[in-house]
C-alpha cells in the first residue's frame, strides 16, 4: 500500500480505524472508498480489500449473535428467570459492545443480589419458624412463617401455614373443651362427689395435657383408694360393734362403732353411736345412784330407822333393779 498517493493512503487509513472501532457503519462507508482506489494499486489494495472484507462479515455474525442472545435474554427475563437471563446478556456485550446493555446488567446483578438476600433472610425466618413449632409455640411460629412469606413467596410454606392453622383452630377448640370439664370435675370434688370428679378430670387430662390436671388425678385416685380401704375396714369394724352390742358389751361396742366412723363418716351410724353412748352413760348413773341408795338403807336399817330404809330400797329399785336391794326391802317389810 506504500506505493499508493496520500489521498489513498488516508482513506485505508480510515477503514482501519473503523475497524478496529468494530463500526460496521463506517467499515461499509470506507470499504467504498476502498474500491475507489483498487485501480491505482490493483494487488496491494485488493487484498486489504479482501481482509476487511473478511472482518466485516464475521463481525456482522457476532453482532447478529450478540443480538440473538439479548433477545434470549429478554425472553428470559419477562419469564422470570434472572439468573439466566444475565448469563445471555453478559454473552451478548461479549460479543458486541452495547453500553445500555451493560448499565442493565449492573442494575439486574443489584436488583439480583437484592432478591439473594431477601432470599437468605426469608430462609432464616423459615427455619426460626420450623424451630418455634417444633417447640410447640406455634403462634409465634405462625408470625415467622408470614415475614417469611412476605419476603419471599413460598407456596409450600403457605400450604405449610393453612395446616398450622388449622392445627392452631383444633388446639383451642381442645383446650376449651378441656377447662370446662376441668371445672365441672371442680365444682364436683367440692360436692363431695369424688368418683365423678374423676371421670371428670380423666376426659379433661385426654382433651388436653395438663400437668396440674394430671396430680390431681393421682391425688384422687390416692384419696379413692383409700377411702375404699377405709370402707372395708369400716364394715368389718361394724360388724363386730354389733356382735358386741347383741352381747351387751356396749363400751366395747361403742368404741368399735367410733373406731369405725373416724374411718369412714356416717351421720346415721354417728347419731346411733352417739343414744349407745348417752343411753349407757345413762345406765351408769343410775346404777351408781342405786348402790349409793342401797348403802343408805342399809345405814338406816342398822339404825333401826326401818321405815328411811325401805323408802330407800325402793327408791333404788326404782334407779335400778337389783338383787341387793329387792332383798332388803324384803326383810324390813317382814321385820
Amino acid at each position: 500500500i506504500e506505493p499508493v498517493e496520500s489521498p489513498q493512503e488516508r482513506r485505508l487509513a480510515a477503514v482501519r480505524r473503523a475497524d478496529h472501532a468494530q463500526d460496521l457503519i463506517l467499515e461499509d462507508f470506507h470499504i467504498h472508498a476502498v474500491k475507489d482506489v483498487r485501480g491505482a494499486e490493483p494487488g496491494a489494495v485488493a487484498n486489504a480489500f479482501e481482509q476487511i472484507e473478511r472482518q466485516v462479515s464475521q463481525q456482522e455474525a457476532l453482532t447478529l449473535r450478540a443480538g440473538d442472545l439479548k433477545a434470549e435474554g429478554e425472553r428470559l427475563h419477562q419469564a422470570g428467570d434472572i439468573e439466566a437471563a444475565l448469563d445471555r446478556f453478559r454473552a451478548s456485550i461479549g460479543l458486541a459492545s452495547d453500553p445500555d446493555l451493560e448499565a442493565r446488567i449492573a442494575r439486574m446483578e443489584q436488583e439480583a443480589a437484592a432478591r439473594k438476600q431477601k432470599q437468605v433472610d426469608a430462609k432464616t425466618l423459615q427455619n426460626e419458624g420450623r424451630n418455634l413449632e417444633d417447640r410447640g409455640k406455634l403462634q409465634e411460629a405462625l408470625e415467622a412463617y408470614a415475614r417469611s412469606i412476605t419476603m419471599w413467596p413460598d407456596k409450600e410454606l403457605e400450604d405449610r401455614m393453612a395446616a398450622l392453622r388449622e392445627k392452631m383452630a383444633s388446639e383451642e377448640d381442645r383446650r376449651t373443651r378441656a377447662s370446662a370439664l376441668r371445672n365441672e370435675a371442680e365444682a364436683l370434688e367440692k360436692s363431695g362427689q369424688s368418683d365423678q370428679a374423676l371421670a371428670k378430670y380423666r376426659l379433661s387430662l385426654k382433651a388436653w395435657p395438663d400437668t396440674a390436671v394430671q396430680k390431681r388425678i393421682w391425688t384422687l385416685e390416692g384419696v379413692l383408694k383409700n377411702r375404699q380401704e377405709n370402707q372395708t375396714k369400716a364394715a368389718a369394724l361394724r360388724d363386730e360393734a354389733q356382735a358386741l352390742l347383741n352381747a351387751k358389751k356396749y363400751d366395747e361396742a361403742i368404741k368399735l362403732y367410733q373406731q369405725s366412723l373416724q374411718l369412714v363418716p356416717d351421720a346415721e351410724l354417728e347419731a346411733q353411736t352417739q343414744q349407745l353412748a348417752a343411753a349407757l352413760e345413762n345406765r351408769r348413773h343410775r346404777q351408781a345412784e342405786a348402790q349409793r341408795l342401797l348403802a343408805a338403807g342399809r345405814s338406816f336399817e342398822e339404825a333401826g330407822r326401818l321405815n328411811d330404809a325401805a323408802e330407800s330400797y325402793k327408791a333404788g329399785l326404782r334407779e335400778w333393779t337389783m338383787d341387793e336391794l329387792e332383798t332388803g326391802l324384803a326383810g324390813v317389810e317382814k321385820r
